[in-house]
């Protein structure tokens, strides 16, 4: 990413970073990003208070100016570095990437995330309380290499012959990719990571497409309209004419002509530990005729690549 450059502008005009004719000097500044991914300027002096919408902000270059920094109250915010500038005071318990590295990126439930910029974390956490018991939408920035024991995730499989929404038990879960998690704890639970790496998000998505579904997934709270949003029960995505979606949630969009999309019923008798299973990627996944995915199907009729089957 380019080093920041504060555009000063004559008296009355305001100032902001990039794509602005120049009424004046230039001179190295600061950028912030806000949760509406615009980016914005603003002076560099020795002690910085973060803006309260920003999400991002980048001091790159700013070490012998930028001496302290007052964090805003969101705790998902970045603190963007050079790779050889010294940390500011003020930051010690705050994400910091210098130079596209980060120590420890800790991201919590209720709150917007955003990086201008690709980040290779040593260790990454997203924190959040569920309701034990109930599927509820997970959409994360980075590829969880753990999550709460006694759980079980479900990632959207493919679309049946007759236009349903099919979902799979996976014990993978992958970056920038949408899914349904149930949990037998309450509490606050964590999904983590080490050596990960999370994508720029002015470049990601986060869905999973058929020919008539879409699943969405952010990291911004997000209007929406004529959606298909989980229900409290997390039975079924009902519609909904218009919703400010939450961050690290998702929702479907559908062509089809459904009054919901159901989830198939989940429980947690006789399950320890995470569900285990590694699909091949030549393989179709097999349901019964409720949408609900079946590891062992016995004599019935079945679903298997969009096609029902009978298995004698």
């Amino acid at each position: 990413m380019d080093k920041p450059v504060l555009i000063i502008m004559a008296a009355g005009m305001g100032s902001r970073y990039g794509g602005l004719k120049q009424m004046g000097r230039t001179q190295a500044g600061i950028v912030y990003w806000q949760q509406n991914k615009s980016m914005m300027g603003m002076a560099a002096s020795s002690t910085i208070t973060t803006p309260s919408g920003a999400l991002a902000i980048d001091m790159s270059g700013m070490t012998g100016t930028v001496k302290t920094v007052r964090p805003n109250s969101n705790k998902n915010t970045l603190y963007i570095l050079g790779a050889n500038d010294e940390m500011p005071e003020g930051l010690e318990n705050s994400n910091v990437v210098k130079g596209g590295k980060a120590a420890q990126i800790s991201i919590v439930d209720g709150q917007g995330f955003y990086t201008p910029t690709t980040v290779m974390a040593e260790k990454v956490t997203y924190t959040r309380t569920f309701k034990p018991g109930v599927w509820e939408t997970v959409a994360l920035p980075f590829a969880p290499q753990q999550w709460p024991a006694q759980s079980k995730v479900l990632s959207f499989a493919e679309e049946s012959e007759d236009g349903k929404a099919l979902f799979a038990e996976t014990d993978v879960m992958e970056r920038n990719v949408p899914y349904l998690v149930m949990v037998a704890s309450d509490g606050e639970q964590s999904f983590s990571a080490t050596d990960a790496r999370i994508a720029s998000s002015q470049n990601s998505s986060m869905i999973q497409a058929t020919d008539d579904y879409r699943f969405i997934g952010q990291t911004l709270y997000t209007a929406v309209q004529n959606i298909f949003s989980l229900n409290d029960e997390g039975t079924a995505f009902e519609p909904v004419s218009s919703l400010r979606a939450a961050p690290f949630r998702a929702y479907f969009t559908t062509t089809a002509e459904i009054d919901k999309i159901e989830v198939p019923a989940g429980d947690f008798s006789g399950i320890t530990q995470p569900f285990t299973h590694h699909p091949s990627s030549t393989t179709h996944h097999v349901y019964d005729l409720q949408g609900r995915c079946v590891q062992h199907p016995v004599r019935g009729l079945y679903i298997q690549g969009g096609k029902k089957v009978v298995v004698r």
